[in-house]
C-alpha cells in the first residue's frame, strides 16, 4: 500500500502553509505616518517575493529607529526582519530575530506589537514541529486578540491556531478555525489573507481524504492571489491542486501544476516549500513508474528538509524512499527507512505520520514473512485511526487490515474490514475503491 508521504498529505501542507498570516491590510491606511508609510512599503515588497530587497529596506528602517530611540519601530523592523528570514529557511535566525523583538515588545510595553510576534513565533515553531511550542504561542496571540478587540488580529491568530490542530489531527476544530478566519477576513475585504483560509481548507480536505472537494477552494484561491499579485500564494495554491489533481488519479494536470509551482519556489527561494513540491512531484513520477527520477526527486527533498532540521518532513522522504526500495526488492533498506521514519514521527508525537509509518513497516514484516510482526504493527495503526477518527485514517487502515487478511486466506475478515468502511470509501480517492473492489471481487 502506498502510503502519503509529503507534508501536503498530504499532503500534509501545507500545509502546506500559514502563507502571510502575519499580513498588513491590503491597501494602505489613510493618514500615515512617514515611518509608517516606509513600513507598508517594505511590507509590500516583503508580499512581492522580493527578500532581498525587503532586508534592505527594513535594515535601513531599523537603523534610523535605533538612531531615533524609537522603540516601537526598532521592534517592529526586527520582526519583520525575522518574517523574511523564516520564509526564507533560516530558522535560527527567523528564532532568534523573533524572540528578540518580542522581548523588545514586552520591555517597552508595546502591547500593540504583541500579536503579530506571538503569530510569528508560533508559525516557526509550527514550521520546526515544536507543535506545543506553537499551541502555546498561539492560544497568547488569541488571547492578545481578546484583550486588544483586535478582529483582524483574532481572525490571524485563529487560522495559524487550526494548522497546528491539523497536524496533531484535530480536524474538525481546524476546519472550524480555517472557516471561521476565511469568513472573517472576507467580511474585512482581506483578499490575501482570505485567500490563506481557502487554501487551508483545501489542504485540509486533502489530508482527510476528500480531495475534490479541495479544487473548488484552492480555484478560488489562485484567483485571489492572482488578483493582488501575491506569488507566493499562487505557489501555495498550485502545490495543493497538485496534491488533490494526484489524489484524484490526474497526473497530468498534477504535473502541470507542479512544475509552476516548484518555478515560483526556487524564483523565492522559499525552501520548505521547494522541498514540499519536490516530494509530491515524487509521488507522482513513483506512481507511474518512473523510480529514478522519484528517488531523485525524494533526495532532494530530503536535503533541504534535513539541512532546516524538519524532522517530520525528512521522515516522510524516508518513507517515500522505503516504499521505492521494497518495490525494488530491497528488503533490508526499505526496513531501515522505515523504521528511521517512525522514530522521528514517534518522537515530533505526529500520530497520522506514525499511522501510515506502522501501515508501511506492516508492508514491509509481511513480505519478510514476519506475521506476528504484521499484526503489531496493524493493532497500533488501527488504535492511532480510531483515536483520529478521521475518513482518510479509517480508510488506510481499513484497506490495510483487509489485504492482510486476504494474503492470509482469511476472506471473511478482509470482507468484514472493507464493510466496516464502506460508509467512507465513496468520499475517499479512486484507487481506495478501486483497492476495495478487487478485495471485495
Amino acid at each position: 500500500m502506498r502510503m502519503p508521504d509529503s507534508r501536503n498529505r498530504l499532503l500534509y501542507s501545507v500545509g502546506l502553509l500559514a502563507l502571510a498570516a502575519c499580513a498588513t491590510p491590503d491597501a494602505r491606511d489613510a493618514g500615515q505616518s512617514p515611518i509608517d508609510s516606509l513600513f507598508a512599503t517594505a511590507e509590500e515588497v516583503y508580499y512581492s517575493g522580493a527578500y532581498d530587497s525587503a532586508v534592505t529596506l527594513l535594515s535601513d528602517l531599523h537603523s534610523r529607529a535605533l538612531e531615533n530611540s524609537n522603540r516601537g519601530a526598532e521592534a517592529r523592523a526586527v520582526t519583520w526582519l525575522g518574517l523574511v528570514q523564516w520564509r526564507l529557511g533560516d530558522y535560527e535566525a527567523a528564532r532568534v530575530l523573533g524572540e528578540e523583538a518580542l522581548q523588545l515588545k514586552l520591555e517597552h510595553d508595546l502591547t500593540n506589537q504583541l500579536l503579530r510576534s506571538y503569530n510569528a513565533l508560533g508559525l516557526l515553531a509550527w514550521n520546526e514541529n515544536r507543535l506545543n511550542d506553537a499551541t502555546s504561542l498561539l492560544e497568547h496571540a488569541v488571547a492578545v486578540a481578546d484583550q486588544t478587540s483586535d478582529r483582524r488580529g483574532g481572525a490571524v491568530a485563529t487560522g495559524n491556531l487550526a494548522l497546528v490542530q491539523t497536524e496533531l489531527g484535530l480536524f474538525e476544530a481546524a476546519r472550524a478555525g480555517f472557516s471561521d478566519a476565511r469568513t472573517t477576513m472576507a467580511d474585512l475585504g482581506e483578499t490575501r489573507a482570505e485567500g490563506n483560509q481557502l487554501t487551508n481548507l483545501g489542504m485540509l480536505e486533502i489530508r482527510m481524504g476528500t480531495p475534490q472537494a479541495a479544487i473548488p477552494n484552492l480555484q478560488q484561491a489562485r484567483r485571489l492571489y492572482e488578483s493582488i499579485s501575491y506569488p507566493t500564494g499562487v505557489e501555495a495554491a498550485l502545490t495543493q491542486l497538485g496534491a488533490a489533481y494526484t489524489a484524484l488519479g490526474e497526473p497530468q494536470l498534477a504535473y502541470a501544476v507542479l512544475d509552476s509551482a516548484l518555478h515560483l519556489a526556487r524564483e523565492q527561494r522559499t525552501r520548505q516549500q521547494e522541498a514540499s513540491i519536490l516530494e509530491t512531484l515524487a509521488e507522482l513520477y513513483r506512481d507511474n513508474g518512473d523510480l529514478r527520477r522519484a528517488v531523485t526527486h525524494y533526495d532532494e527533498a530530503l536535503q533541504i528538509n534535513a539541512d532546516l532540521g524538519l524532522d517530520v518532513e525528512t521522515g516522510a522522504d524516508y518513507r517515500g524512499l522505503a516504499d521505492i526500495r521494497l518495490q525494488l526488492g530491497d528488503h533490508d533498506r526499505a526496513l531501515e527507512y522505515a523504521e528511521l521514519a517512525l522514530s522521528m514521527h514517534r518522537a515530533a508525537d505526529t500520530p497520522l505520520d506514525v499511522m501510515y509509518d506502522l501501515l508501511q513497516l506492516a508492508e514491509i514484516q509481511h513480505q519478510a514473512g514476519l506475521a506476528s510482526a504484521v499484526r503489531e504493527c496493524l493493532a497500533e495503526a488501527t488504535h492511532l485511526a480510531a483515536e483520529l477518527d478521521t475518513r482518510a485514517a479509517r480508510v488506510e487502515v481499513g484497506l490495510a487490515a483487509a489485504m492482510s487478511a486476504e494474503r492470509d486466506a482469511r476472506p471473511r475478515d478482509a470482507l468484514d474490514a472493507i464493510d466496516r468502511i464502506s460508509g467512507d470509501l465513496p468520499h475517499s480517492d479512486y484507487s481506495s475503491e478501486w483497492k476495495a473492489q478487487l478485495i471485495r471481487s
